[in-house]
């Protein structure tokens, strides 16, 4: 899929893990959000889909193509996202 030049949007290829997915009721999701958009945007893009009342205050882990990122990475069309919760356990 090419990205939309009239809206100046871009499609990401989100995959949501564990706890994350279950509070967004999903575990993959395609989202268009607008051009030059971080992880940073797109998680508040996530959040909103939610009800008011529903508050997500865990730390999580983020990629970019399957490598490690931050909220400030920009997103580029095609890209594939992943959210995950950190994980512990013995």
């Amino acid at each position: 899929m090419k990205p939309n030049l009239d809206t100046k949007t871009i499609n990401v290829h989100v995959l949501l893990f564990a706890s994350f997915g279950d509070f967004l009721s999903a575990n993959k999701l395609d989202i268009d959000i607008e051009q030059n958009s971080t992880i940073k945007d797109l998680q508040e893009v996530l959040l909103k889909k939610c009800s008011p009342s529903k508050k997500w205050n865990k730390p999580l882990l983020y990629a970019v193509n399957q490598t490690f990122a931050t909220l400030d990475v920009k997103l580029n069309h095609g890209d594939e996202v992943v959210f995950m919760p950190f994980v512990s356990g013995g």
